[in-house]
């Protein structure tokens, strides 16, 4: 049976009681309204609304995983290799550098041949041990 993660929601009102000086009641309320200090808050979990949800997550499993010290270990290598990079010594690349630029592949790589290919695979599997499991 596959699990599901799910999202709840409920709203808890914030109030604040808090005296003005104003000539008027209305004046009072733009004043309340305006006023941006809510030091003072109180949660009111009595009027809580309804839950409702906010998200779902079908099951998944983590394929790869880009890991920052892998990366690190990659560069003295490159920098052997490649004579593009002849003048740096890894001792150059910081860890914001590395940081940055595993945000950057993340974000930008399209790996969905590799997740198809990985899918098909997993369906292949799965068929052959049912067709296992009936003795077929």
């Amino acid at each position: 049976m596959p699990t599901y993660t799910i999202e709840t929601t409920y709203r808890v009102p914030v109030y604040r009681q808090r005296t003005y000086d104003a000539a008027t009641p209305a004046e009072a309320c733009r004043q309340a309204i305006e006023d941006d200090d809510w030091s003072n808050d109180k949660l009111d979990y009595e009027a809580a609304g309804e839950t409702y949800v906010t998200g779902m997550w079908l099951p998944s499993h983590v394929l790869a995983q880009l890991q920052e010290d892998r990366v690190r270990d990659q560069i003295g290598s490159i920098i052997e290799t490649d004579s593009d990079f002849a003048g740096l010594t890894a001792d150059a690349v910081s860890d914001d550098d590395v940081h940055a630029a595993c945000l950057s592949v993340a974000a930008s790589i399209d790996l969905t041949e590799e997740i198809g290919a990985a899918e098909f695979r997993a369906a292949l599997a799965a068929l052959r041990a049912a067709q296992q499991a009936n003795g077929s």
